[in-house]
């Protein structure tokens, strides 16, 4: 399971990586250096969170593979079971 995040850091993460989209990287300390360059967040706490959730959509951007038509790639469907075959009235 993972975190669950406060409405107010992804929506400042999501600021900073519209914004700048070439500084943001995959390196947690990298990125709590831009987010005291960018931001007026007082608090490390605070400052460390925004820097590891830009870390984590960074690297789930990454993740996605696009087709040159936009379209996200998938992997292979998973097969609806069949239950057409199957004896309800079995053992009544």
């Amino acid at each position: 399971m993972g975190n669950i995040r406060p409405r107010y850091i992804k929506s400042v993460c999501e600021d900073i990586l519209r914004i700048y989209p070439e500084k943001v990287t995959d390196k947690f300390e990298l990125n709590k250096l831009l987010v005291e360059e960018v931001t007026d967040v007082n608090s490390k706490t605070l400052r460390n969170k925004i820097a590891g959730l830009l870390v984590r959509m960074k690297k789930k951007s990454k993740r996605i593979i696009t087709h040159p038509k936009g379209k996200k790639e998938r992997g292979p469907r998973k097969k609806k079971a069949d239950y057409t075959s199957y004896n309800y009235s079995r053992g009544r």
